[in-house]
């Protein structure tokens, strides 16, 4: 009995140390080939910085190991949403769209 509580004690451990999927991506991702750095902030919203300009927008993380990412115009309304692959692996966020264009990121807050 008293292996079965430890076990179940690490495996609640590990769940709340893991956290949910969105919980990873949260920070500031540079892209390894352009001047772009994302913002993906609790609550799902995100901002772009492409050389100084940025753009607003909002990201889901899918069931299905998508994110839906989503732009707002200067009015506050949806103006692009696409649906891309993402892999987190530690430091480094690759994302993948729907025609297997890859862009890798880095995170650049701990």
């Amino acid at each position: 009995m008293n292996r079965f509580l430890t076990l179940l004690a690490m495996a609640i451990f590990i769940a709340a140390c893991t956290g949910s999927p969105e919980s990873g991506l949260i920070g500031i991702w540079d892209d390894l080939d352009e001047d772009v750095t994302v913002s993906f902030y609790q609550g799902g919203e995100l901002v772009i910085d492409n050389d100084g300009v940025k753009t607003r927008g909002r990201y889901e993380v899918l069931d299905d190991g998508r994110l839906l990412l989503t732009l707002i115009n200067e009015e506050g309304q949806d103006s692009a949403s696409i649906a891309v692959r993402y892999d987190l692996n530690g430091g480094r966020l690759i994302l993948t769209n729907p025609d297997g264009e890859k862009t890798t990121m880095v995170r650049l807050d701990p």
